[in-house]
C-alpha cells in the first residue's frame, strides 16, 4: 500500500502541460469508431461550449444559443464540418467550434448589460 501511495504521489508531481487541440486533432479524436472515445469527444465539445456560456454569463460577451442541441448533435456537426473543410483544420478547435456554432445556431447576450 505504501508503494502505491508513493507511486501516486510521484506521478502527481510530474510536470504536465495543457495543449489546445487543433481541428486536425479533434477530427482524429472525434472521428474514432470507439464508443468510449466518441463520448469523450462529445464531453470535450460540451465542455468548450459550457466555458463559452460561463464567460458570457459573467460579462456581456455573446453566448451560443444551444437550447435543445444535444452533445451528440454537437459532435456530429463538428466532425461533418471538419471533414468538409480541411482548410481550417490547422486552427484551434475552440475557435473552429465557436465560429461553426455561432454561424449555425446564433448568439445572444445573457450577462449584465
Amino acid at each position: 500500500m505504501k508503494r502505491l501511495v508513493a507511486l501516486a504521489l510521484g506521478l502527481a508531481a510530474l510536470p504536465t502541460t495543457a495543449h489546445a487541440m487543433t481541428g486536425n486533432q479533434i477530427l482524429e479524436f472525434c472521428g474514432s469508431s470507439s464508443q468510449a472515445v466518441a463520448v469523450s469527444c462529445q464531453m470535450y465539445i460540451v465542455g468548450l461550449t459550457d466555458g463559452f456560456t460561463l464567460s458570457g454569463v459573467r460579462d456581456s460577451t455573446p453566448v451560443l444559443k444551444l437550447d435543445g442541441v444535444t452533445g451528440v448533435q454537437q459532435r456530429d456537426l463538428v466532425v461533418s464540418y471538419l471533414r468538409q473543410h480541411p482548410e481550417v483544420r490547422h486552427k484551434s478547435a475552440a475557435i473552429i467550434i465557436w465560429d461553426l456554432f455561432k454561424d449555425t445556431f446564433g448568439t445572444e447576450i445573457i450577462g449584465p448589460q
